[in-house]
């Protein structure tokens, strides 16, 4: 009864208002381990029923935002107004995750609008972002900067003028040398205060609350005066407004875990400072009340997954680790995000060791019910260990038998459940590389599809690899 009490408690605090109750969360687990506090909570299952209907709900009311937004602020024209209003739903379905989303209907209507000259702002944004143009790479900032300047100089939602900005802003900042230009800061900032207007409307559906904040939070977390400017603007609105919504407190849990690992900083534990462990202490804590009551509130994968990460930074014991890990393979059978987090936490450096590691590897390998990309875990598990090693030593680690066998098995096992997906015949090809497996390197060289150069470090090295699987051919590994 302790530990259903404690869950209901948190739930309490949260909902009257509490801007963390996290001091009160900590001391009341004196009584009961985190473990057996957790394992009484009774999370809502979120069926895929469930989603289907927020999808449905989430598009209907994106169609009737955007196609009101067009009627109020849109340039009209008889020329484009019905195929503009037949790409608003469609965008609308593509918002909302509707089944009913087809990307192709959306490019085919806006190279059916582009010939018409249309002038409206939202649709110089959506030939850009949809249109697929062939535009070379120099002219991409500037067509987007002018669609997004257009866009934010008109009477559109505020939600359009987000993302048009946090886009051209994203343009700028992954075409850019540095890590955030001085452009890129302003228009994140701009992109922002949009975001926070965009919140005022309560009506807008938790899954674009999740969408667009995260988008936002993760771009800026690299520059931590940024990223908490944007923090207390957004969070406080999305804690009034979407305080009974499972995935705005996910997303709320695991940005307090970001922000533990900012306080605390990315040094040893012996070089972090006393007021480090106790910013780090404190925001554990508060990721741990929005968590909490997100799975109590809906069952997701993803909550599972960040009391994961909560468990990596509070140390509590493997059991706690493996009873969100277990829930997150029983929500979804492939979440191989859980299966590299629960790798990452059996590193040395934390709570296991390398025979730990490739035992997990090889449970993901041959378990029943899992599929997807799991199998690839023990593929994951051999590269973690090979970081593990001297830079100097690493190459001669691929090409030990047992390391290769392990790998070799970890994609056969994953071509056996996913044969259409050949995009990863590209990591199997470069593994082969590394192994010397010249025979096996030949075999998947036909099935690459498409060649992505650069992954091989580009065209004249994958030439070079190629001729060096022909010259070698029957050499290598049995």
């Amino acid at each position: 009864m302790k530990s259903r009490s404690f869950a209901l408690l948190i739930l309490g605090m949260l909902w009257m208002g509490s801007p963390a109750g996290a001091a009160s969360a900590t001391s009341r687990m004196d009584a009961v381990s985190k473990f057996e506090a957790e394992e009484a909570l009774q999370g809502v299952p979120i069926s895929k029923e469930i989603w289907s209907q927020w999808a449905t709900e989430s598009a209907a009311w994106h169609r009737s935002r955007l196609r009101a937004a067009y009627e109020r602020a849109g340039i009209k024209n008889p020329k484009w107004n019905e195929p503009m209003r037949a790409l608003l739903d469609q965008v609308g379905n593509l918002r909302g995750g509707s089944e009913l989303a087809d990307p192709k209907k959306v490019e085919k209507l806006v190279r059916q609008i582009q010939p018409l000259d249309c002038t409206d702002p939202l649709f110089r944004y959506f030939l850009i972002r949809y249109g697929e143009l062939p535009m070379r790479q120099e002219e991409v900032i500037p067509a987007l900067s002018a669609a997004s300047q257009a866009l934010r100089d008109s009477d559109y939602d505020p939600l359009e003028k987000f993302w048009a900005t946090y886009r051209t802003a994203s343009q700028i900042r992954g075409e850019s040398r540095s890590k955030m230009p001085p452009e890129a800061i302003a228009l994140y900032r701009t992109a922002v205060d949009l975001l926070a207007k965009a919140f005022g409307n309560r009506e807008l559906p938790p899954s674009e609350v999740m969408t667009t904040s995260e988008e936002i939070l993760i771009a800026l977390k690299f520059n931590q005066s940024e990223y908490r400017a944007a923090w207390d603007k957004l969070i406080p609105l999305m804690t009034r407004h979407w305080s009974k919504s499972p995935q705005v407190l996910l997303t709320i849990g695991w940005g307090h875990l970001d922000r533990a690992w900012m306080a605390r900083g990315g040094g040893y534990a012996d070089k972090v400072t006393k007021d480090g462990w106790k910013g780090f202490s404190a925001e554990m804590d508060q990721a741990e009340v929005f968590l909490t009551n997100s799975w109590t509130l809906g069952a997701l994968g993803g909550t599972a997954r960040q009391m994961m990460r909560l468990e990596l930074g509070q140390g509590e014991g493997r059991e706690r680790m493996d009873l969100w890990f277990e829930r997150a393979m029983d929500y979804d059978p492939s979440d191989y995000e859980a299966c590299t987090d629960k790798l990452w936490y059996l590193m040395p450096r934390w709570y296991g060791d390398h025979a730990e590691m490739l035992k997990f590897g090889r449970r993901c390998l041959t378990h029943p019910r899992w599929k997807g990309q799991v199998p690839l875990a023990l593929m994951r598990a051999r590269e973690l260990i090979a970081a593990d090693y001297p830079v100097e030593d690493q190459t001669s680690y691929w090409q030990k038998k047992g390391v290769w066998s392990d790998v070799r098995s970890s994609f056969e096992r994953f071509f056996e459940l996913n044969p259409k997906n050949i995009s990863w015949r590209h990591n199997y090809a470069l593994f082969a590389w590394r192994a010397q497996d010249w025979d096996e390197l030949n075999r998947q060289i036909p099935l690459l599809g498409e060649i992505n150069y650069s992954y091989f470090g580009g065209q004249e090295t994958y030439d070079r690899m190629v001729a060096e699987a022909k010259a070698r051919e029957g050499t290598g590994p049995k």
